[in-house]
């Protein structure tokens, strides 16, 4: 037997991993299984991908009525109620032609939205391959939704459907139809994983009075086995002691997964004293699958987020480590996680609802608790982590009613019993029906085999909904668009208003700066005058060096004039004995000579204090000669940086002159594209003039056209003044950077004009003060005013040297000021540039 499965995905989705299940179930019983699949992730060789390649152009206008459809008809219209799936079933492929069709014995769809329409299906039914569809979910048998949130309209016709805020066309109730009249007659059987999925089949108005199998899903308890709790939890880097919880949050936000409910649940059970023990102590974890949202903090619990698991090894000590699963679905069908934890020997703890209660006894292998009963959830999970040989009796109890009833095995045989039956069906009706005409391609005269193509084929009651779904769509996208604009209008002024505060705010740091380059100036002045005041203690202190060596050989004379007079006077008392009325003539004069020695000495003490003051001076005259060195040193380190800040104002020059080249070619590839979007407007005037002949006679739809035309001919004008006038702001800031880049080269070029002006000053200066020392030299009794004049420069140099400092803190802080306000500009328009992309790409004038 051939047997081939139809689901879009071969691995992504619940349902895709059933069917794939269900394909290797099949080929491990030897049964010749194929998959067919529109999307293919996987390697397998015996699954197929329908591929039916790129959009044909000419129905690209009906591939832009579905989506208009699905997007603004159905998404942006859903209510409270539920906000899973709602799928408009356009467009299909057609898939009759391929050979895993042609060649299969029967054909099993599973999940074919986005795959097969019900036209698509029509063709397939009528191909006369006996059929066999698996409900994963109610979209076969409903208008358009996957969950029906309670809502039983699927009964009698999908009329005024809940989910749906604005329905005025009634589309669930045309697709409903539609799906009626190309089914009818169809050789179809279903099969349904639940029994509630089962029942909800035979009370749908689609098929009421068909056979229908419930036929649970297989999973391999080969590799969903149980192991070591405690060594699975220290794989997760968990203490084996700690009691761990859970939950699956890959489909967090979708309210029927009641992921809200769970977080109520949690909460409740935070109030029994027991689990908030463990809470205390750290011993109780909960296990996620995905990344749960931001709300789950509102539990209070640790939390450790297992992100989406590749593996089925990492997904099997996953359920392995956790001593409860909660499955807080509020509707499903048949979950594979529930199967799949409780192939592990885990328990289970979920609410009565879908196919729970066909997989789970309360008491006896897991819990089963009221839909919405959040405080019988909480209890049951306490009960579950508190008694460790209950947890253990369940664990036991659920791993063998798995592989009882729901191995691959078990699902394949009732599957294959299913296919026998439906063939013998078959044959048995051929043989009463002999001689009667044969079904469409169930003989030799059957379609050719060929590729997968598209069709964009409506059923009869849609396709006369055609053209209002396209005028509804059109003026709710209108809508949109509309919103949108006003949207972007109101925070593009916002925008605006903030570039025109950032250019005050420009304007009076300019200010500041001009005000900073004064200071500047005024500081190299003083610095300059420092200098040549340095130069003039440079000179001052060689005149003192040279009167210093020549005090010392003045002193060198007295000592030798001293030894002389000491010489006379020993060879006086020589010939004092000699000469003894010699000596009373000289004594006399040796009196007076005593009082000229003393005198020598006083002057000669006197001149060494002085020398020992010249020296101190010499000294100190040192270690400013050393200071001064070091200012100069830092005043020409500091020219070089002014040097190199010309040079990158003058880079920045030359880049924003590109950018600004740039940005003008950029302006021009948005007023070509514009040029573009109009003809496309042009073209849609004139399809929308022969839409208007065709409906002549109509007065509403010719209303509802000239409104649109209306709207669309509003747009374009919006579009048009709002591109003019975001270039013109360009265009605009641009030229402003320029401008200022440029007054900063006139200043920096000043600046040069004004160093050269101080530095013939400080010439001048310095001469003034050479002469001035010169005058001060020629008199010693003037030396407390030159110890005056000398503590005077020092503290005008020292006032130099503060400015200097002040002057460099002062222009730092305005080189920061320029670039931030430069970095501030290029943020102001990297923020225009992507608003104009937005509004662009809102209008639809770019891709």
């Amino acid at each position: 037997m051939k047997v081939s499965h139809i689901n879009t995905y071969d691995q992504m989705g619940g349902a895709a991993r059933a069917a794939y299940r269900l394909h290797l179930g099949l080929l491990g019983i030897r049964v010749e299984s194929r998959m067919l699949v529109r999307w293919k992730h996987s390697r397998e060789g015996t699954i197929h991908c329908a591929d039916p390649g790129e959009r044909p152009p000419r129905l690209e206008k009906d591939f832009r009525l579905i989506e208009a459809v699905q997007e603004h008809y159905i998404r942006r219209s859903r209510t409270s109620v539920s906000n899973t799936l709602f799928s408009f079933p356009f467009p299909g492929v057609d898939i009759g032609a391929l050979p895993e069709i042609q060649g299969a014995d029967i054909v099993n769809l599973h999940w074919v939205t986005d795959f097969l329409s019900p036209v698509t299906l029509c063709r397939l039914f009528r191909s006369g391959k006996p059929v066999v569809w698996t409900l994963h979910d109610q979209e076969a048998f409903s208008g358009g939704c996957h969950y029906s949130a309670g809502c039983r309209g699927y009964e009698e016709g999908c009329r005024d459907c809940p989910q749906l805020q604005d329905d005025p066309l009634g589309l669930p109730a045309a697709v409903l139809k539609d799906k009626q009249g190309l089914f009818e007659g169809a050789d179809l059987t279903i099969a349904t994983p639940s029994r509630w999925m089962a029942e909800c089949a035979r009370r749908s108005l689609l098929f009421r009075g068909r056979r229908i199998e419930v036929i649970p899903n297989g999973l391999e308890t080969n590799v969903f086995k149980p192991s070591y709790r405690p060594k699975a939890k220290e794989r997760l880097g968990l203490d084996p002691d700690t009691r761990t919880i859970l939950f699956g949050a890959e489909y967090g936000t979708e309210k029927r997964k009641g992921f809200a409910e769970l977080v109520r649940v949690l909460s409740n059970c935070r109030r029994d004293p027991s689990f908030e023990a463990w809470i205390e102590e750290d011993r109780i974890c909960l296990l996620c699958f995905g990344y749960p949202p931001a709300e789950w903090e509102q539990a209070g619990l640790r939390v450790m987020s297992l992100g989406y698991l590749s593996s089925q090894e990492a997904v099997r000590n996953a359920y392995v480590a956790a001593d409860v699963f909660v499955q807080s679905s509020l509707e499903d069908n048949l979950p594979n996680t529930m199967l799949e934890a409780m192939s592990c020997g885990t328990p289970v703890v979920a609410f009565a609802v879908g196919g729970m209660p066909d997989v789970i006894r309360s008491g006896e292998n897991g819990f089963l608790v009221a839909p919405g009963d959040i405080n019988g959830m909480a209890i049951a999970v306490i009960e579950t982590l508190s008694d460790e040989e209950k947890r253990a009796c369940l664990g036991r109890n659920a791993r063998r009613g798995i592989v009882d009833h729901f191995s691959l095995r078990h699902q394949a045989g009732r599957y294959l019993k299913l296919y026998e039956s439906v063939l013998r069906d078959r044959t048995r009706r051929k043989r009463e029906t002999k001689g009667a005409p044969a079904a469409p391609g169930a003989t030799g005269g059957g379609p050719l085999q060929g590729d997968a193509v598209w069709n964009v084929d409506f059923g009869g009651d849609v396709e006369r909904l055609r053209v209002p779904l396209r005028l509804e769509s059109s003026e709710r996208m209108t809508r949109f668009l509309e919103e949108e604009n006003d949207a972007l209008k109101a925070e593009s002024e916002a925008r605006l208003h903030q570039i025109f505060s950032l250019t005050e705010d420009l304007a009076r740091k300019q200010t500041e700066m001009n005000n900073l380059f004064s200071e500047m100036d005024r500081l190299q002045k003083d610095r300059i005058a420092r200098g040549g005041q340095i130069e003039s203690l440079r000179q001052k202190l060689a005149e003192v060096e040279k009167e210093s060596g020549e005090r010392l050989q003045q002193i060198r004379r007295l000592d030798e004039q001293t030894v002389q007079l000491n010489q006379a006077l020993k060879d006086k008392n020589e010939t004092e004995g000699r000469l003894v009325a010699e000596v009373r003539r000289l004594d006399a004069d040796r009196l007076e000579r005593g009082g000229q020695i003393e005198r020598l000495l006083e002057k000669l003490a006197g001149l060494e204090e002085d020398n020992a003051k010249r020296l101190e001076q010499i000294h100190r005259l040192d270690g400013y000669t050393v200071q001064l060195n070091q200012a100069l040193r830092e005043k020409n380190e500091t020219e070089e940086q002014l040097l190199a800040e010309v040079r990158r104002l003058d880079a920045d020059r030359i880049e924003r002159g590109r950018q600004l080249t740039l940005t003008g070619k950029r302006v021009k590839d948005l007023e070509e594209k514009c040029a573009a979007q109009l003809r496309q407007i042009s073209a849609l005037y004139d399809r929308l003039e022969k839409v208007e002949a065709a409906l002549d006679g109509k007065t509403k739809a010719e209303e509802i056209f000239q409104a649109e035309i209306t709207h669309l001919e509003k747009d374009r004008r919006g579009c048009i003044e709002q591109i003019d006038r975001l270039t013109k702001e360009l265009a605009k800031k641009d030229p402003d950077s320029a401008a200022r880049i440029t007054a900063k080269d006139r200043l920096i070029a000043s600046l040069g004009k004004k160093l050269k002006g101080l530095e013939k000053d400080l010439q001048q200066c310095r001469e003034a003060l050479s002469r001035e020392e010169e005058r001060i030299s020629l008199s010693e009794k003037s030396s407390l005013r030159e110890e005056t004049d000398k503590q005077r420069l020092q503290e005008s140099l020292a006032k130099c040297e503060n400015r200097v400092v002040e002057m460099e803190a002062r222009i730092r802080l305005a080189e920061r000021e320029r670039e931030l306000m430069s970095a501030k500009l290029e943020a102001q328009k990297k923020v225009l540039g992507r608003r104009l992309v937005r509004i662009l790409r809102a209008l639809r004038l770019l891709p």
